[in-house]
């Protein structure tokens, strides 16, 4: 994930040192390699290269390490960073360089820059996050402000307090300069207002979990185009922080994704759930501290790293997971229903959790009572399938992928609507605004899946 603001010291060379050996310096340059910043030397000491190696592998474990630079003046923090391994090898072989200098390569997962280093006695006040499309996401009431003499309609700030933080959304004047002209535009976004002592890295989580919440609710991957820290070396969260700002980037954050289908529009907006949106959130975040393997199992799909067969299979774990974190007993209650499912000594199988998550939120799906049983059954052999291999359970899978694609859609909308209702949206308020390009489509040729299995079976 490129990032523009960071792209202006991109080939330039700065002074560089460990955040602990300030004495040992060494000059690299910030470079892009397959789309991650990176800095690269060609001229570094052995000798500090190989601290750097020691510091990026202790007994061969692979450890993170921070550095601390400065680029024509600008200050750069660039944290758990790491050496490629085989790189860090050739490090420890140059015995013999008459030279002493050697060449290095340093990927660091987060880069910090601005006014000033941060380091472990910073604590965050405020992160100012810019995610992709929030102005589609939410409607904001407006009021007259004036710039360079016109009137501006900019939009009201709207608040959430939650215990640890309050989520703020506002909206913030960009202006292009044109030869003739200067265009104005209001972008929204979020800021999160910390009450209590916080690290980057609890700072980090919060803003990765609740990218994923808005993500879930576009059912599509939310780009975070950049963010904004204020800092304070003080405990003392009623001071107005000194340090001033800072900027954050997520290094090995994901690129933007395009949609298959591209449409501006959130699945779920804010108007909607606006009176519920304090649980929403609050039960998002418990929800990832008890379930956490649902939500990044989703989020790989959501993230396009996950397909076909591997898309089922992820699909299928996480529909387990979530029947057994939140409705086991339901799950277990139709034991008596399907008798003949029951494996000895495990109890429920996945037949019986993904049919009770079909019945949980059908009004959205409107299947019949057969079609769940049946959907169910082709869930979980294909499953049992692709894990195990068996040539049982391949007579009864979803191989032909004509069939598997739309139970794949249709999976990804029933573990979207279950986690929508475990989240507290009204399932009436999910069947009449959720939206999607594919839904009705997926709905449709799910149909025509069963309609032609049943067929082949009564042409038998």
């Amino acid at each position: 994930m490129m990032n523009e603001c960071l792209d202006n010291f991109v080939n330039k060379i700065g002074v560089w040192w460990l955040h602990d050996k300030p004495d040992e310096i060494f000059y690299a340059c910030l470079s892009i390699k397959n789309g991650n910043y990176i800095l690269t030397s060609e001229v570094i000491p052995i000798s500090i290269a190989r601290t750097i190696y020691k510091a990026s592998f202790d007994d061969g474990v692979p450890e993170s390490f921070d550095l601390l630079g400065k680029i024509e003046g600008c200050l750069f923090t660039l944290m758990s960073c790491h050496v490629p391994t085989m790189k860090s090898r050739y490090i420890l072989k140059q015995e013999n360089n008459y030279d002493n200098i050697c060449s290095i390569e340093i990927i660091p997962a987060e880069i910090i820059y601005g006014s000033f280093h941060v380091d472990d006695t910073s604590f965050i006040t405020s992160a100012i996050v810019d995610f992709e499309e929030l102005e589609n996401f939410i409607y904001m009431k407006s009021y007259d402000v004036e710039v360079d003499g016109l009137n501006i309609n900019l939009p009201e700030n709207i608040e959430h307090q939650f215990d640890n933080f309050t989520i703020r959304f506002f909206a913030m004047l960009k202006h292009n300069h044109k030869r003739y002209s200067m265009e104005y535009t209001s972008n929204v976004y979020i800021e999160f207002l910390y009450k209590k002592k916080t690290s980057i890295n609890e700072m980090r989580s919060n803003i990765s979990i609740f990218n994923m919440l808005l993500s879930i609710l576009k059912l599509n991957y939310i780009h975070i185009e950049i963010i904004e820290l204020y800092t304070c070396n003080t405990e003392d969260y009623e001071a107005v922080s000194e340090n001033g700002s800072v900027l954050f980037h997520m290094n090995y954050s994901v690129d933007k994704v395009e949609e298959v289908y591209p449409t501006p529009f959130f699945r779920l907006k804010y108007e909607a759930i606006s009176s519920i949106f304090n649980d929403i959130v609050n039960k998002w975040f418990l929800m990832y501290e008890k379930a956490a393997p649902i939500i990044e199992l989703f989020y790989q799909i959501l993230i396009k790293k996950s397909f076909d067969i591997n898309k089922f299979l992820n699909l299928a774990q996480a529909l387990e997971v979530f029947s057994n974190k939140y409705r086991s007993d339901k799950a277990n209650a139709l034991l008596d229903k399907f008798p003949n499912e029951k494996k000895e000594q495990t109890g429920t199988r996945l037949f019986h959790k993904v049919y009770d998550l079909f019945t949980h939120v059908n009004l959205c799906f409107g299947l019949t009572e057969f079609q769940i049983e049946d959907i169910s059954h082709w869930i979980a052999d294909t499953r049992n399938y692709y894990t195990h291999y068996g040539t049982t359970s391949k007579k009864k899978a979803l191989t032909n992928p004509e069939d598997r694609y739309p139970i794949n859609d249709l999976m990804m909308y029933l573990l979207t609507m279950v986690i929508y209702v475990e989240l507290g949206i009204p399932i009436e308020l999910i069947k009449s605004d959720f939206y999607h390009p594919f839904y009705e489509s997926t709905l449709e040729r799910v149909d025509k899946v069963y309609n032609r299995k049943k067929s082949a079976i009564t042409n038998k």
